[in-house]
């Protein structure tokens, strides 16, 4: 492939990711019910609150990892919004003698920089060793009605522990690093490992943005945007 240039490369690349946004299926977008479907169990609402207004947000868009050349699905927004949180209070705030900023900034609101991602893989596993020791019954709650519809929710709250309900989270984040580096050993060229809106309209939108454009950002993430 020495005879592509860039903006060949990236012409290609951007082919891919369109091929991947339509394999993963474009869905149409549907209204979020009037409340959150899940949150951080009862006991632990007077240390922390949801940090979203799902009433704010207008369309629920599917969410995946970025990486290289692909994108790995996660489900509705409301389910990584509830991942990252269960990050910030379970990971973050309960164990504060680690930085955490790599997830809960970086890839939450950012990209991760290529000197970043695997750092962070190493985070996202440690994460994952909090929430194997966390019952899922006793650290978040669902709806189950919103819960059986999966246009609503991908997550299945009945599992033991926290990292068994977030399991592909784990594996996808992997994969999408993965995805990352194999795209720096074919063309020397690193695809950052972002957080992206994986229906097609969205990921079209976004793709593009500049990087400045994410370093610069506060409040929510591009993702969460309608």
């Amino acid at each position: 492939m020495d005879h592509l240039t860039n903006n060949k490369l990236s012409a290609f690349r951007d082919a891919i990711h369109l091929f991947c946004a339509v394999a993963v299926g474009f869905r149409g977008s549907v209204r979020l019910p009037g409340v959150q479907h899940c949150r951080v169990a009862t006991a632990r609402r007077n240390v922390w609150r949801w940090s979203v207004n799902i009433r704010k947000l207008q369309i629920m868009n599917k969410i995946g990892f970025d990486g290289g050349h692909s994108i790995h699905e996660l489900g509705p927004a409301p389910d990584v919004v509830l991942f990252f949180d269960c990050v910030k209070i379970y990971a973050e705030r309960d164990h504060l003698e680690r930085d955490w900023s790599l997830l809960t900034d970086r890839l939450y609101r950012r990209y991760l920089r290529r000197e970043e991602f695997k750092p962070a893989l190493l985070l996202m596993g440690q994460v994952r060793e909090l929430f194997v020791q966390r019952a899922a019954e006793s650290s978040i709650e669902c709806d189950a009605k919103v819960l059986a519809n999966s246009e609503k929710s991908w997550l299945n709250p009945e599992q033991p522990t926290l990292a068994a309900v977030f399991s592909k989270y784990f594996e996808r984040f992997a994969s999408a690093c993965g995805s990352a580096e194999s795209f720096v050993d074919a063309f020397n060229i690193y695809q950052p490992v972002r957080v992206v809106v994986s229906d097609l309209p969205g990921f079209a939108r976004d793709k593009n943005k500049p990087h400045a454009e994410y370093d610069a950002l506060e409040g929510e993430p591009f993702w969460l945007r309608s």
